[in-house]
Parts: structure tokens; C-alpha cells; sequence
């Protein structure tokens, strides 16, 4: 299903209507057709994606079924869970209050979490820790707690989960020297955001993120009404061909500490404008916050071959060779979902992908993703 362009476009369309333009509409339908193809390849529930141009979204499409037991065809109004993606929104409200001056990047964790010192540390580091250490992923921590159940439970006691994993939870590094993903680091960013603001963590960044960007269908808990939308998720058996529902389902009352890190359910529309928020420089979000997120630690790739690939604040990036960025992003995924949003902070483009199955032909789609936001950007 493709998404009917409205009337905002227009003026973009019309801007377009050159041979750039031209170009731009045989990228668009290109992507469109490798996009069909790979998921009529993996022939198991649904692809959604969107590309977005100049801050806009320009072209949504769904191939396959959001519910494939009732043959209910997905469309980009259905509503996925984007797992790790959620990362980048808790960053980015942590950009907002440090740009109003609410909280500082370089606080010390235990200002805001005293029970941090009672992380496993040998070797004294627990006090080193900053929020800037568990935004850009070099507090040294674990990428999972080792609390049984720690990612289970209802979605009321992630608190409580987070707490109890810290004793769990052990220091592998001297925070701000390597880079090393953690689940748990940004679990427990968030409990303390909300306690350095004194308001829920949930009711904030719907204040101050989802609301101003009118993003009506992205949340952590879903209404009776959002529910009806929700995507099937599909996951699959790591043993054989086969595909489980119930996991994912179970998942929806609540999935433990995993909040802050992974917990946004949304649609295509929504992170849309997220995405062009993260681009464009009239946006709800002020410039420098968008500086801020962009800030990456010099010296430390996520990656020991490749020095151009960065950690900023929730956002991945690829640098060129004199540093500028050639693409920033995130992925996610979770029991039954996989999802990926790439974008350029310069030209405004980008491309989101959301899937409600966790098994296919190899991530194809993503890897199409990216050579089309290239090609979009190389206009």
C-alpha cells in the first residue's frame, strides 16, 4: 500500500519538477521494487518503509501481512515496535534538558543513582561514570545484566528491574576509554533522567518529544485503540523454519527493564517526523540540540577496523574520510520485530524500515536502505 502524499509535498514536488526531480522519482521507484522483492523473497509477515526527502516523507509502502493468521495486509498505518531505536529517543531527550540546562552530560551517575556503587567494580570505576559515558555507549558496562527475569515482568516495575540489576551489572572498562553497547546502561539512563527531573520517564518524553512533534501513535503502552493496529509479531525458531507469535505477544504487557532501551512501539509516519526533526534545522528540536546528539568521543569507533564508524548520543554514524557525516541511524530488535532508520543530518534524507518478523534472506533490506539514501544524498 502506498501512502497518499499530502498537501505539504506539493511545494517539494513542485520544487522537484526538474531532471533532479526525474532522478529522484526512478530512485524512489527503484527502492520501491527492491524493497517488494525482498519481502515476497522472505514470504513471512510484513515490510514497512518510508523515504523521507528534505525533511519530508516523500513515499510510504507495506508489503505482506501485518497479521498473517487473518490475511490482514499491513499498511503504513500499522503500528511496530522498533526496539533499540527507542535509544535514540531517550538520548535525544537528554540533549533537550542538558541544551535548558536541567542536567549536565558530564553529571556523575551516582548523583542521580547512588545505588550505582553497588555495581560489580573492581577496579573503582562505578564513581567515573557520567550520563555522557551511557549515552555514547563507553560506560564500560555490561550489555546485559546477569538478573534472572531481569527482561521480563510488567512494564510498571521497569524501575524496579532496573535496580535490581545493578548489583548484576559488572564495570569491564574504565568508563570513557572503549566503546561497548549496553542494554543496561541505557536502562538505566533513563531512571536517571527521571529522577534528575522528578517526572516519570514515560509521561516526559511524551511531554517533551512525542507531543510537540505531533507524533500521535508512538508510545509505551498501548491503548485499547493502538492495540488493534499493532502488527503481528512473527518470531523465528533459532532451530528451524518455523515462526512463534506468542513470544512476541507476551512481550506486549511488558518486557522488564527493557524501557528506555527498547520499549517504543510506532508507525512509519511517526518516526518520519522524528527523523526529519533530527534534519531539519526549523524543527521543534533546536539546532544545538541536534549538535549535541551528533557529538561522538574522538578516538573511539564501535568498530577496531573502521575508524569512521561512530557512537554519538543514541545515534550510530559513518564519517567520511575529513569526518563529515555520511549517515547516522539506528537499529532495533526485539521477540518478533526488526526495524532501522538511516539518515543524512545535512541534506535532510533518509529511509526507515519496520518489520514485524525477526528472520529473513539476511537483512537485505537494509543494506538496499542504505545504497538508496546514498543515492539520495549524492543528488
Amino acid at each position: 500500500m502506498i501512502m497518499k502524499l499530502n498537501k505539504t509535498l506539493l511545494p517539494i514536488l513542485l520544487l522537484l519538477a526538474t531532471a533532479p526531480a526525474v532522478y529522484a522519482q526512478s530512485v524512489l521507484t527503484e527502492y520501491r521494487t527492491q524493497i517488494a522483492e525482498v519481502a515476497a523473497e522472505d514470504s513471512i509477515a510484513s515490510i514497512t518503509t518510508g523515504v523521507i526527502v528534505g525533511g519530508e516523507l516523500v513515499q510510504a509502502d507495506s508489503f505482506g501481512c501485518a497479521d498473517c493468521e487473518t490475511d490482514t495486509p499491513a499498511t503504513p498505518q500499522h503500528i511496530y515496535r522498533v526496539g533499540s531505536i527507542s535509544k535514540t529517543m531517550t538520548s535525544t531527550l537528554l540533549s533537550q534538558l542538558v541544551h535548558e540546562g536541567v542536567i549536565k552530560l558530564d553529571d556523575k551517575l551516582t548523583k542521580y543513582i547512588p545505588e550505582a556503587s553497588g555495581l560489580i567494580d573492581e577496579n573503582d570505576w562505578a564513581g567515573e561514570i557520567t550520563l555522557r559515558h551511557l549515552a555514547n555507549h563507553t560506560s564500560g558496562l555490561d550489555r546485559e545484566p546477569a538478573l534472572e527475569g531481569a527482561a521480563r515482568g510488567p512494564i510498571a516495575g521497569w524501575k524496579d528491574k532496573i535496580i535490581a540489576s545493578i548489583p548484576t551489572t559488572s564495570i569491564n572498562t574504565k568508563p570513557g576509554t572503549k566503546y561497548a553497547y549496553s542494554n543496561i546502561g541505557y536502562g538505566i539512563l533513563g531512571l536517571a533522567i527521571e529522577r534528575a527531573t522528578g517526572e516519570p520517564f514515560m509521561d516526559l518524553i511524551q511531554r517533551k518529544l512525542f507531543d510537540p512533534l505531533g507524533m500521535e501513535n508512538t508510545t509505551f503502552v498501548l491503548s485499547d485503540e493502538q492495540m488493534k493496529m499493532v502488527s503481528t509479531g512473527y518470531q523465528g525458531n533459532p532451530n528451524d523454519d518455523t515462526f512463534d507469535s506468542e513470544r512476541p505477544r507476551l512481550d506486549h504487557s511488558g518486557r522488564g527493564y527493557k524501557v528506555p532501551n527498547g520499549g517504543v512501539y510506532t508507525t512509519v509516519a511517526d518516526l518520519a517526523k522524528y527523523l526529519g526533526a533530527l534534519t531539519d534545522d526549523n524543527s521543534v528540536l533546536p539546532v544545538e540540540v541536534k549538535t549535541l546528539i551528533h557529538q561522538y568521543p574522538e578516538g573511539i569507533s564501535t568498530n577496531p577496523d573502521n575508524p569512521n564508524s561512530v557512537y554519538g548520543l543514541g545515534v550510530t554514524m559513518t564519517l567520511s574520510n575529513d569526518g563529515e557525516i555520511l549517515r547516522s541511524g539506528h537499529g532495533g530488535s526485539v521477540a518478533g520485530y526488526t526495524a532501522w532508520m538511516g539518515y543524512n543530518p545535512k541534506h535532510g534524507n533518509g529511509i526507515i524500515l519496520l518489520r514485524n518478523y525477526n528472520k529473513g534472506g539476511g537483512y537485505k533490506d537494509i543494506t538496499i536502505a542504505q545504497e538508496i539514501l546514498t543515492k539520495l544524498n549524492n543528488m
